[in-house]
């Protein structure tokens, strides 16, 4: 996976102009499924790597990423898109599983830079020191958003401010006085 776009610059072409290719960043995507107890980080190289439905049913006998994932697709189900921002959530305030999470995957605690934030997570100012109700994050008409009930509040890239999530829409729909 590339960090980050990279431009490569090719000879100048008679008349000066100079081309540049950018390669983008992969986009990556979170499945909450609740009713497995799964969370599924994945990218559109993991969804290549599935195989096809055929192949899928022949591995029911085995708890897997493509047992829970494909079936959740196929049923119509969208998953989150990630932001590109992660939050400002320091390591001492993550609780001990979500710390075991990250060692576990190869990084260390010096590389902890924030908590990726997706769409559907719910989130506040960070420091909130003003109990402002929390806003969801939004894929809206081509860009992220901070929503409230009825209302797009600001696009994503506007804020002035750093977000900390309290949760998501699919968990914890709570935090947003619903049930």
């Amino acid at each position: 996976m590339i960090d980050g776009p990279v431009g490569i610059d090719f000879p100048s072409f008679p008349g000066g102009a100079i081309w540049r290719r950018k390669v983008m960043k992969t986009m990556k995507f979170r499945a909450i499924i609740p009713e497995r107890n799964a969370t599924i980080y994945f990218d559109l190289n993991d969804l290549a790597k599935l195989g096809d439905l055929e192949d899928i049913l022949r591995l029911r006998e085995k708890f897997s990423t493509r047992e829970i994932l494909v079936p959740w697709l196929l049923q119509g189900n969208v998953p989150n898109l990630y932001t590109g921002k992660k939050d400002s959530a320091k390591w001492g305030k993550l609780t001990l599983h979500e710390q075991t999470v990250w060692l576990n995957s190869g990084k260390i605690k010096d590389e902890w830079s924030g908590k990726e934030i997706y769409g559907r997570d719910i989130v506040v100012p960070a420091p909130n020191e003003w109990d402002e109700p929390p806003y969801t994050v939004e894929f809206n008409e081509g860009c992220f958003t901070l929503n409230r009930p009825h209302t797009i509040v600001k696009t994503f890239w506007e804020i002035g401010f750093q977000l900390l999530i309290i949760g998501n829409v699919t968990e914890n729909p709570e935090l947003l006085g619903k049930k």
